[in-house]
């Protein structure tokens, strides 16, 4: 996943420009304006995502990290298997109204595929089968290991003479 020339072998050439994390969280244009803490209408910003979607959960609200900033909301849609989601809305930070969004099922595929394998590396997928296909790989290793030591320590064969060996 971090390793730029295996996600072009695995993904294409345009992986790269289709799946950038950086530019996928930019902004749509907008006045840049002052965070309006106490006077915004929080119930209201989230009442905007979720008539824009409403299958959705919200995972996570992002205040702006420097001056000139959006609010950020990431939501969860059903069929993300991400856990925080790459589903965005974003919010003018002096009014809080919804000035973008980017929903994730209407991503370049190179860009879904790539978002399938996040849970995966990290462990986060929730359907049974899964846990059972990471428990059984993890007992296997175990065992694997386990039947090594034991083959070293305690079942030595006879050493085996090859025919022709010198004596």
């Amino acid at each position: 996943m971090a390793i730029r020339p295996l996600t072009v072998i695995a993904f294409g050439a345009v992986a790269p420009a289709a799946i950038n994390a950086s530019r996928a969280m930019v902004p749509p244009p907008y006045t840049p304006a002052a965070v309006a803490k106490p006077q915004l209408d929080w119930a209201a910003m989230v009442h905007q995502a979720s008539d824009r979607f409403p299958n959705a959960e919200i995972r996570r609200l992002q205040l702006p990290a420097r001056e000139g900033g959006t609010i950020i909301m990431r939501l969860r849609q059903p069929f993300e298997w991400i856990p925080d989601g790459r589903t965005l809305v974003w919010f003018d930070p002096a009014d809080g109204q919804m000035i973008g969004a980017q929903d994730a099922s209407v991503l370049p595929p190179q860009a879904s595929a790539y978002n399938m394998l996040f849970p995966l590396h990290a462990g986060d997928v929730r359907s049974l089968a899964y846990r059972l296909l990471m428990t059984l790989s993890g007992l296997s290793l175990a065992m694997l290991g386990t039947l090594t030591v034991w083959t070293f320590w305690f079942k030595r064969g006879a050493k085996q003479k090859w025919p022709g060996a010198a004596r």
